[in-house]
């Protein structure tokens, strides 16, 4: 008690010192704070960033080509040789197919344009909990229910929910697609599902199996 009692006389001896003082530690402080606030948080997301990388490769062979399906078992590895190397935690490949439902009238309500990837890049959910992220990050997440049926379903497409309305189709319907892009690959689909609302709504996807 008689320590305390002392430092409050010391400090009311000359209160004009003591009251800028005490001002100048206050300003440290703040200052000492917001850098530290400043560099966590650059610190942060230059983390999360440096965490999240994702790499796109495209070979333009010729004018309507783009990468083969079998050049991606060796580009999964990105640039790893040896075995110590770091291999990519993940990686994704898709194709476009684009094409019409009616050869001899080539009309934008005719038109289908899918990306054909594994279904396993496809963000899921189960309720609203989200089950698995996924790589398409403009997709909200799609019922598990409707990934696995299109994952053993070769033929399945998930539709986005416009261009099911502009083709006047339903799910569970087949229907058959004459291809522009690859020109002659005629396929079968059959509907599996509708995609979520959103950028997606004139899309779809298929089973790339």
């Amino acid at each position: 008690m008689k320590f305390l009692l002392l430092i409050v006389k010391n400090l009311s001896r000359n209160r004009v010192r003591t009251a800028i003082t005490c001002l100048a530690v206050m300003v440290l402080v703040l200052v000492v704070t917001m850098i530290w606030t400043v560099v966590s948080f650059v610190d942060n997301l230059t983390r999360e960033k440096g965490g999240n990388l994702k790499v796109v490769v495209t070979d333009r062979y010729d004018m309507q080509g783009q990468l083969p399906l079998s050049y991606v078992g060796p580009l999964r590895r990105g640039a790893a040789d040896k075995p110590e190397d770091k291999v990519p935690v993940n990686s994704m490949a898709w194709q476009f197919y684009l094409g019409t439902l009616d050869v001899q009238k080539r009309t934008r309500e005719n038109l289908v344009e899918l990306i054909a990837t594994d279904a396993v890049h496809i963000p899921t959910k189960v309720g609203k909990q989200v089950t698995h992220k996924g790589m398409i990050d403009t997709l909200d997440p799609v019922d598990k229910d409707l990934v696995d049926k299109l994952a053993e379903t070769t033929n399945a497409c998930l539709l986005g929910r416009k261009r099911l309305r502009t083709l006047n189709k339903k799910v569970g319907e087949h229907f058959k697609v004459s291809g522009s892009h690859p020109a002659g690959l005629d396929l079968q689909f059959q509907i599996v599902g509708v995609l979520p609302s959103g950028r997606w709504d004139e899309n779809g996807i298929m089973n790339a199996r």
